[in-house]
């Protein structure tokens, strides 16, 4: 699954979808991807779509399979899975690409790990920085506009940090919002917004004006294009 990613967003992006390590260290194995999400306070017992699904080995000592989730509803959670096959239950070994269904109690399911699709507000992925206060303007100040490629909204932050609180009142700005950037350094912008101050990561505020607001989220078409993937990685493995 990860190659899958890699292959969509590029080495670097992957890895911080996935919280994974900015180095060479980073596992490739079931376990450590679920690892990687769990340190990061990113695996989650309820799915949601876009979430990477792990399941427990024969023994649940440890994460052995997983999949991609495409749909949730009340009683099932649906997949896209490689390496697999389209028998009922958790096949780990099955050198296919198919779309699967399970309760949402299945005893082999270990967690979800979840990455940053933006449909609740965009952030840095899975990491934090520094927390301490702007000191040093080194970006241009004056009016901005939120632009982000995939969701409708940008987090809003009482500090320079993903483990500050929202902005009480105002958790999120909308796309194509026009702020106003009065500090900032390479990662953060602080900003006035609507008479509430707070932070913005910089790489999802532009100042060039847009011609219009970009759409809304494409999870959608993330998950197509993960399951597109995997049918390649299974072609390329039969040849």
């Amino acid at each position: 699954m990860a190659w899958c990613f890699v292959q969509a967003y590029g080495e670097q992006t992957a890895k911080a979808l996935l919280c994974q390590p900015d180095n060479d260290n980073c596992g490739a194995g079931c376990e450590s991807a679920r690892n990687y999400f769990k340190r990061r306070s990113q695996l989650f017992e309820t799915p949601a779509v876009g979430d990477m699904i792990f399941f427990w080995n024969s023994a649940k000592q440890e994460a052995s399979h997983t999949g991609i989730v495409y749909k949730v509803d009340t009683q099932h959670v649906y997949t896209i899975e490689g390496n697999t096959s389209s028998a009922s239950g958790v096949v780990a070994n099955g050198g296919a690409v198919a779309a699967k269904r399970y309760q949402l109690n299945h005893h082999k399911i270990a967690g979800y790990g979840r990455p940053a699709y933006g449909e609740e507000g965009n952030d840095q992925i899975c990491g934090s920085v520094n927390s301490n206060e702007l000191e040093v303007e080194q970006v241009t100040t004056g009016k901005a506009w939120v632009q982000v490629e995939n969701g409708t909204t940008v987090n809003f932050r009482q500090r320079p940090s993903t483990a500050a609180p929202k902005v009480k009142g105002m958790n999120t700005i909308k796309q194509g919002e026009e702020v106003m950037i009065v500090a900032g350094d390479q990662t953060w912008a602080a900003v006035e917004y609507k008479g509430y101050e707070g932070f913005v990561m910089l790489k999802y505020l532009t100042q060039e004006e847009p011609e219009q607001a970009a759409s809304g989220s494409n999870v959608d078409a993330i998950v197509s294009q993960i399951t597109s993937l995997l049918q390649e990685l299974v072609s390329l493995v039969k040849n």
